[in-house]
């Protein structure tokens, strides 16, 4: 996969003010930011209660006005949407924790008390998932006193009911400071802080209800992180995680960089990354949407706060793929016969991709013409975006068909475009 960051500048006047650990949603293309926290003076905590939208497509800020049955201010709570309701769970408040859920109505703009039934406890720095768009999955975190929440909750979102999930086998360790995704039945649960950083990539399966960790040699240089922000992507299955920060006999480590975990290889990465990262924060959050994380706000060690945002755009590293298949005979189906009777092989489904209406019977003839290493060059442009030719008078001649089909070099093409054009059974033998 290739990453691209940049920065989002906001286009309008209004802006959310620097603060951490606030709870963003992602609902019609626009990502809703409500609470959060911000330290002045190292000691003095401000608790927000405030709400703003970001519409992902004007890149504009708008402030809600909030009506209703308010919520007290909070960071540190998780929110959910069900059926134009934006649901927010637990937080850290100035006076004594609530376990009361509260919902804000998208449509109506209305905040109410969410009337559950069961017993849940006041969750802060805890993760949240959402399972078969109908529970509330709430892991780990803190309850009031300061004490570790061991239990796992599950609020049907449905029926408004409470219930603990009766874990089997070995629990997982208290923490906080962890981040959580899910994909089908598994939830996966990456490191977090108790008296020290947590290492272990761990996971919750949903149909036996017992943990298991996931072991990778030397895993503790990918997992051992606190305050990062994760999230999964559904087409490449990778975990990608962001930021962070890591406190080991008293050293802290903070990071700006990527990892990936892939959940069907199971192997970890750290990925190179093009543009300028963000600097380096926890208590951040992030956001996936259409083949893009947005990275919001955080802070770097409780010394720095931001309200700034970046883009980090994903998506398969082109060029890898059509360097895999230059020179590979595996489903090629179109022969060439060059002017000097050679065959050369290629495959329709990348001539395809990358000619697009040009691509003709006539043009495999009309290709006819040109010599052997002529033909050869113009295809390894196709394969690879690289124009290899010793010949002043060759080069002249491809550089034409190049102009002539109006193709452009590999590290300008729309990769995701151009794949779709691609055939299943190419992808299938891309290492």
């Amino acid at each position: 996969m290739s990453f691209t960051w940049k920065e989002i500048e906001s286009r309008s006047k209004i802006k959310p003010e620097e603060r951490f650990r606030a709870s963003y949603t992602l609902y019609n293309n626009k990502i809703i930011i409500y609470g959060g926290c911000k330290i002045e003076n190292y000691r003095k905590y401000i608790y927000y209660d405030d709400m703003y939208e970001f519409d992902l497509a004007t890149k504009k800020w708008s402030k809600i006005e909030q009506i209703g049955d308010l919520p007290a201010a909070r960071w540190g709570n998780t929110t959910v949407v069900h059926d134009d309701r934006l649901i927010i769970f637990g937080g850290r408040q100035k006076s004594k924790e609530d376990p009361t859920p509260f919902y804000f109505d998208l449509k109506k703009r209305v905040w109410s008390n969410l009337d559950t039934k069961g017993d849940s406890e006041s969750l802060y720095y805890h993760a949240s998932v959402v399972y078969k768009n109908r529970y509330m999955i709430s892991i780990g975190g803190l309850i009031p006193n300061d004490k570790y929440n061991t239990k796992i909750y599950s609020l049907d979102l449905e029926k408004l009911e409470w219930k603990v999930i009766n874990i089997k086998g070995e629990n997982l360790s208290p923490r906080f400071g962890h981040t959580a995704v899910i994909e089908n039945d598994d939830i996966y649960v990456l490191g977090g802080y108790k008296r020290y950083t947590l290492s272990g990539l761990f996971k919750f399966n949903l149909l036996s209800n017992s943990w298991s960790r996931i072991v990778v040699p030397n895993d503790d240089i990918w997992t051992m992180k606190e305050s990062h922000s994760a999230v999964l992507d559904p087409k490449s299955k990778k975990m990608i995680i962001f930021g962070g920060l890591k406190r080991v006999d008293g050293i802290e480590t903070n990071f700006n960089n990527i990892t990936t975990f892939n959940l069907i290889t199971q192997q970890w990465e750290e990925v190179p990354t093009k543009g300028q990262p963000p600097r380096t924060r926890d208590d951040h959050s992030a956001i996936l949407s259409n083949n893009k994380m947005y990275i919001f706000f955080g802070t770097s060690g409780n010394k720095v706060f931001y309200n700034d945002m970046f883009e980090l755009k994903f998506g398969s590293d082109l060029s890898v793929h059509m360097h895999a298949f230059f020179d590979n005979q595996e489903f090629c189906d179109v022969e060439i016969i060059s002017c000097d009777d050679q065959v050369l092989k290629a495959h329709s489904s990348i001539l395809k991709g990358r000619l697009k209406n040009h691509y003709t019977p006539s043009l495999i003839a009309q290709l006819g013409r040109f010599t052997y290493s002529e033909v050869r060059s113009f295809l390894t442009f196709i394969y690879t975006g690289k124009l290899e030719i010793n010949q002043p008078e060759a080069t002249e001649k491809i550089k034409k068909l190049i102009e002539e089909f109006k193709l452009k070099n590999l590290s300008v093409v729309n990769a995701e475009n151009c794949e779709n054009e691609l055939e299943n059974d190419m992808l299938e033998i891309v290492p």
